[in-house]
């Protein structure tokens, strides 16, 4: 079950992506795009950092928050366990874990609007003397990254799951709710 809530994250993720990219370059065409060779090679190398950094984040926010969904070495998601792992509190965190996985995907695209749109020219700017990007231009990719990007796969990623369902969960299997 955690292999296609993650396969469901990473495509929708790819999807907005893609509507990025084609925002950038069909819709929004007036922003200066890097150029040269050996722009392009640092532009890829901090492309590859930075998504590594948000990927890495985010997995590491949803996998704490969901430890209790996926775990169950004991079966204490049935029973009422000592630990504190009681079956209504599991019911309740599996019907948060959708809303939850939305709000972390937006988050990263809001992490990736700042980091691609903000901390990106000013670090090609100070360490490799590109030129500087406009504060309009920052702001544009900035909100074309997080609104373009992020509010489409939020909604693929919260439609998506939403339609797998929470009732899958061993947690479900006692009671209905």
């Amino acid at each position: 079950m955690r292999l296609k809530i993650n396969l469901v994250s990473v495509a929708g993720n790819l999807i907005g992506a893609l509507l990025t990219f084609l925002y950038f370059a069909y819709i929004n065409v007036d922003l200066q795009t890097l150029q040269g060779t050996g722009s392009m090679l640092i532009s890829v190398v901090f492309f590859v950092i930075g998504t590594a950094f948000i990927f890495s984040v985010i997995v590491t926010i949803n996998q704490r928050w969901s430890r209790p969904l996926f775990n169950d070495p004991l079966g204490e998601i049935i029973k009422d366990g000592p630990n504190g792992l009681y079956s209504e509190e599991l019911r309740r965190k599996a019907l948060q874990l959708v809303p939850m996985l939305t709000g972390t995907t937006f988050l990263g695209w809001i992490m990736a609007g700042f980091i691609f749109g903000m901390l990106m020219p000013v670090i090609f700017h100070a360490f490799f003397g590109m030129a500087p990007m406009t504060l309009t231009e920052s702001l544009r990719r900035i909100l074309g990254i997080t609104v373009v990007g992020g509010f489409s796969t939020s909604l693929f990623i919260y439609f998506a799951q939403k339609a797998y369902g929470v009732n899958r969960f061993p947690c479900f299997s006692r009671k209905g709710i």
